[in-house]
Formats: structure tokens, sequence, C-alpha cells
């Protein structure tokens, strides 16, 4: 009897340890895949956040191959993954495979802010793993469970973006346009029919306008061009439209600096080569100066104009005019640049997170809108009117705006903004094309009023530092309760002009204020020459600082643009902050 008792106690006690021991290991499994579902949901998340595309289903696809790659890189107690996980799409836990140390996955996208899975593609911003695992018992049929038995392990992960409210202030003063290649030109007839083009200065608009301040200029390269200035000489501003039923001749003063146009060099050199544009031919500087003052439309209006089209080598014909303005904005530098790298950055965020975006555009002012002058008052003049205006001159007056989009507080995607946002900062299309109207480079820099009209939207109740409250009459509220906010600030310069609240102009007491309200603010000063540097560290580094933000200083050369890429990037980067 004390034999068998002795015996029954080992064997049941062994069945005891065998099954804890199982129980153990299944709990560790069950540990593991969570992890590793864990891994795939928040790789998904990165791989959504990281993706460097502005399309959203490109975008989507890195998440989920990322998501696979990362549950492939891991093990289960000491059993690889690699090649054993099947995914399809579902907002369930799958059924457990019937194959030992298998999973099979379901994936699917959440909206933030309601928790449910979604089919709008603008909500879909957590990426959510669901997945049952085949664990197969160290000790089953020992323990009574039979030799092929499974245990089915399951697990749910999330990883996603958080809400954002984000304002980019875009930096529109004239100098945004001082790396843009240009030609300065006198076109003038000493006698009725004779048509004589006198290059008055070439290069960089900074350079070709003997420039000096590390603020840069306010000439600029299109409308409005602000072109009167005594460093760079004289723009005849009477003669502008000049060209067409052609009106009384005119001598050029000797040894004057009297210019009547500036054209873009659209080959982006100096000294400008010629080239083949929108499907057109421009051979020389001389082509560029009709095409844009809309005198090869025809042969009948170049003949009128008095224009020798055929000793320049081109055939006047529809469509000029149209492309020489298209692409003199792609050729607008740093400007176009800064454009491109705006929007891939508001895409980008758009793609990753539950974004609401908001723009403040700003030189002397924000939210306005300038009309310049586009030829002499009163000169005979006919334009050509291209099927859509947009940016394209078509009357003696030009309307310039200044962009500005609040923030929209609706929830999920509707309060987006980015179609808003892409309207204000376009990309200049390829032709044919619907043309957007042109961004202004106009003005002077006004840091501090761009600074405060983000922390307007930004913040939920009117803030105690504004000193004069009917300044500011209406406060916002834009921001939503719960979102992550932050402000990116872009310029090429110091602040030159303060529109804000009596505070110095230099921005950094609305920094402090931004910072006790959490809102950081991530600055890039793009620096055209070298004495600027200084000047834009210092300033740009305490908004920084101050604001809990961080600086990117870009110096002049080559590679510039790339730069400014990366810096947006590395922002956006900055802001997707992963969430479970």
């Amino acid at each position: 009897m004390i034999v068998l008792i002795v015996f029954l106690l080992v064997f049941f006690i062994l069945l005891l340890g065998m099954a804890a021991f199982e129980f153990a290991r299944y709990s560790l499994c069950c540990q593991q895949f969570q992890h590793c579902v864990d891994i795939a949901a928040l790789g998904g998340a990165a791989g959504l956040a990281s993706a460097q595309t502005t399309d959203q289903a490109v975008a989507q696809a890195s998440a989920l191959n990322t998501a696979k790659w990362m549950m492939e890189q891991n093990y289960i107690l000491d059993t690889s993954l690699l090649n054993k996980t099947n995914w399809t799409t579902g907002s369930t836990i799958p059924t457990m495979p019937l194959i030992k140390n298998t999973a099979n996955m379901n994936f699917t996208w959440v909206d933030p802010e309601t928790g449910n899975p979604t089919a709008v593609p603008g909500d879909q911003k957590i990426f959510r793993v669901s997945g049952a695992y085949a664990y197969p018992p160290l000790v089953g049929s020992w323990i009574g469970l039979g030799n092929n038995a499974l245990g089915a392990v399951v697990a749910i992960g999330n990883g996603g973006g958080t809400m954002l409210d984000v304002v980019l202030c875009f930096d529109l003063s004239g100098s945004i346009d001082d790396s843009t290649k240009i030609t300065m030109v006198e076109r003038y007839s000493p006698s009725v029919g004779n048509t004589i083009y006198r290059k008055v200065a070439e290069g960089t608009l900074y350079t070709a306008t003997n420039e000096t301040s590390p603020t840069g200029t306010g000439f600029n390269a299109l409308y409005p061009f602000a072109m009167n200035g005594a460093s760079y000489g004289q723009f005849s501003s009477q003669r502008r439209g000049q060209t067409q039923n052609q009106r009384a001749p005119y001598t050029s003063p000797a040894g004057g600096q009297t210019f009547t146009d500036v054209v873009v060099n659209l080959d982006e050199n100096d000294t400008f080569a010629g080239g083949t544009f929108g499907g057109l031919s421009f051979p020389s500087y001389q082509v560029l100066v009709e095409a844009a003052r809309g005198n090869l439309e025809s042969i009948t209006v170049a003949n009128n104009a008095s224009v020798p089209y055929a000793s320049m080598g081109v055939t006047p014909q529809t469509g000029y005019y149209r492309t020489y303005w298209e692409q003199a904005q792609i050729h607008r530098h740093p400007l176009y640049d800064a454009q491109a790298s705006s929007a891939n950055f508001f895409q980008i965020i758009t793609n990753s997170t539950n974004a609401h975006l908001g723009l403040v555009g700003f030189s002397s002012d924000e939210n306005t809108t300038y009309s310049q002058p586009a030829i002499e008052s009163g000169a005979n003049h006919t334009f050509p009117v291209p099927p859509v205006a947009g940016n394209i001159p078509t009357s003696a007056n030009v309307s310039c705006p200044i962009p500005y989009v609040q923030l929209d507080p609706t929830p999920g995607s509707a309060g987006n903004n980015l179609a808003a946002v892409s309207a204000k900062l376009p990309l200049p299309p390829t032709l044919p094309s619907t043309v957007v109207p042109q961004l202004t480079a106009y003005g002077s820099t006004d840091i501090n009023g761009a600074l405060n009209q983000a922390m307007n939207m930004l913040t939920r109740s009117t803030p105690s530092y504004y000193k004069d409250p009917t300044y500011w009459p209406t406060n916002n509220n834009r921001a939503r309760i719960g979102a992550r906010r932050a402000i990116v600030l872009f310029t090429d310069g110091l602040p030159t002009i303060n529109t804000g609240p009596l505070y110095g102009q230099d921005g950094s007491t609305t920094a402090q204020k931004a910072g006790q309200c959490s809102i950081p603010i991530y600055c890039i000063g793009l620096a055209q020459v070298s004495s600027l540097l200084p000047g834009m560290n210092a300033t740009l580094g305490t908004i920084a600082t101050n604001s809990g933000g961080k600086l990117y200083v870009i110096p002049p050369g080559a590679g510039q643009a790339a730069a400014l890429n990366r810096a947006f990037a590395d922002i956006a980067r900055s802001l997707v902050a992963l969430v479970r």
C-alpha cells in the first residue's frame, strides 16, 4: 500500500508538473505572440509614417509590407515565423490555422477618433492587426490532449498616428525668389518697325540688381514686379505695354540703365542659352521677352509689335504666352522649392496621421491680396486670354493673393483641409492644365504677425498675452481637444515688420507663449546669402528654443531643394508620434 501510494503520488505530481509546465509554456507563447502582433502593428504605422510618397494607397501598401516583414522577423518559443503567416483583410480575429507554429493574420484600418474600422481613406490612420496562432503542446499526449492537439493563441494590436493640428507659416516676402535666374532687358524702337534689345543685367535676382543687404531685394521675377530701385537702375514703367499697335519710337539714353522687361531664364543658367519648354522653342532671351508680352501668339500680332521673329528663328503661334508664364513659376527659387517641399509635407502627414492643416502665408500682411499693374496705364495692348486665366496676366492689373487657410475643427478627414491648402500652395502644372493663382513674392517679412495668426488658430481660449484684445477681435478656437498641436515656420530672411500684438518683431515672446501652451515651433531658415546665417541662427534659434521646437538652417549653395525636403520630412517624422 505504501509503495502504491508513493507511486500514485509521484505519478500525479509528475502530471501536475507537466501540466504546469505546459500552461507556463502556453502563457509565454501568448505573451510572445502579443508582442509580435504589437510589433507588426507599430511597424505598419511606422511604415505609413515614413513612406515618403504623396499617394496614400502606396503609403498604405508600404505599411502592410512593413507589418508583414516585422512579424516574420520574430520567433515564438524559438520557432521562426518566417513564411509562416497568412495575411487577409478583416476586422475580426481570424480562425486558428490547422498547421502548428503558423498564424492567420487579419489587418484593417481604424478611425482614431471613433476607434471603429473605416472604409474612408482619409480616416484610415490606425493600423489594426489581429491574429490567431496554432500552439502545439509539448507534452500534450502525456496530459491527455492527444498527439495532434493544437491550442489557439489570439492577439490584437493597434498602431498609428495621433491627432495632429498643424499650421504652416510660409514666407512670401519679396526676397523669396531672389535665387531666380533672370535677364533684365531694355526693348526699344529707334524707328518704326525696328526693335532693338539691350541686355542690362543677368544672373540671379540678387546679383543682377546689385543687392547687398542680407535680407535680400524686394525686386521680383513675376507680378508684382516692384521693379523701381536705385541700386539696379530705373524700370521704365511708362513703356510697359509698348508692344502691339506700335507707339511712338524711343531712343535709349546713352549709357543708361533703363530697362523695360525682366524675364525668367527658363533654363536656369545665368546667361539664357535657349531650350524647348512646353513643346515650344525659346532660342534666346529676346524670345522670352516677346513671349512674356504676348507678342508671339500670331504672325499678325508679331508684325504689329515689330517683332523680328524670323531672325529669332521662331514662328509665332498660340501658346507662347501661356507657356512662358507657367514655366516661369516653376523656375522661381527658392519659392518653388519651398512650395514643393510644403506640398509633400502636408500630404505625408495627412497619409500618416489624423491631421488637420492650416496655412498662413505672410509678407507685409497676412490674408490679403495685392493688385499691381501689368502694363502702363492706358497702353494699347491686347492680352492673349488663355482658356483658364489663373496665374497668367489677362488684364492691365494682376491680383496676387497671400494664401490663408483656417484650421477646420470638423472631426475626421472632413476637417483635414488638404484640398484647401493644396489650392493655396499650388505646384505649377504641366501643359495643358488648369491654372491656379500664383504665389506672390512681395513685401516685408512679418514673422511675429504670422506666428500670432497661427497661435490664434491653435489656442482654445483668448491668450492673456494679447495686450490689445481688439487687435485680434475674435478668437478662432479651431484646435481639437486632445490633438497634438504644432507650428512650422518657413522663411528665407529675418523679421523686418510686425503686425502682431505689441511685442518685439523677432517673435521670441510669442514663441515663449507657444511653449507654455505646448505648441512647438519648428523653424526652417533658408539663407540665400552667407551673411544672413548668424542672424538667422540667432533669431530662429530663439523661437525654436523658446517654444520647444527645433531649428533647421539651410546655407546657400547647391542642394538647397534637397535640404528643404529633408527638413520638412524630418519635421513630419517628429510630429507623427505613434500611439497604441
